[in-house]
């Protein structure tokens, strides 16, 4: 039986963005001049695909770069895809964030700075960015697009979007690495007669990065 729908995701980590080693980055935080790997990664990349993008600068400049190496069919800015803001860590020493946390905070992560219902000051939690990033993909899902669907964006909202697909908490999703100018793939393939208990998503690629 051919399935009643099958889309493909194509997810991109942002390049390299500007930032002295040990600093947390700005929330809008520009990419480095140098990005060779986002080069490298584009022929692995959709010709035609249905461009879906972080409004953040450096997600969209990863988009105006790997424009000149492959076409698109569509583009979209999608707020939903943002990453998690962490308020008034942005701009200090990470070494200070960690203090921060030692003595404000009675839980940790052993991969994330916070757990995921936890929020940095003046920020957000990554429980919010995991429940935003599900309402991404359901719409997606209930549009059945025929086009690849290419999503540039940031490492969090990567994580939140394969903690969905495989069903992981968000606190597990945390667990997963997504590195900068790395791709991640995954197939939503879907039958009339699919029981409940089989996913429908077909992992293929995780954190994928060309040399």
């Amino acid at each position: 039986m051919a399935p009643v729908s099958h889309i493909s995701f194509h997810m991109i980590q942002h390049g390299l963005v500007d930032c002295e080693t040990g600093m947390i980055p700005p929330y809008d935080a520009l990419l480095k001049e140098d990005q060779d790997a986002l080069v490298a990664l584009a022929p692995h990349l959709p010709e035609g695909a249905d461009w879906h993008i972080s409004p953040l600068t450096r997600a969209e400049d990863t988009a105006e770069r790997l424009s000149k190496l492959i076409s698109a069919k569509s583009v979209t800015s999608e707020p939903l895809l943002e990453e998690q803001d962490f308020g008034d860590w942005h701009n200090k020493k990470e070494a200070d964030v960690f203090d921060d946390i030692t003595q404000h905070y009675k839980q940790s992560h052993p991969i994330s700075f916070l757990t995921a219902d936890q929020r940095p000051p003046g920020g957000t939690s990554f429980q919010d960015i995991y429940l935003q990033v599900g309402l991404f993909l359901d719409a997606i899902i209930a549009n059945a697009p025929h086009a690849p669907q290419l999503i540039i964006s940031h490492a969090g909202t990567i994580k939140a979007l394969l903690g969905h697909m495989m069903r992981l908490n968000a606190d597990q999703s945390l667990m997963i690495a997504i590195d900068h100018a790395s791709l991640t793939q995954a197939d939503y393939i879907s039958h009339n007669n699919m029981p409940e208990t089989v996913s429908p998503w077909h992992i293929k690629r995780v954190n994928f990065t060309a040399s």
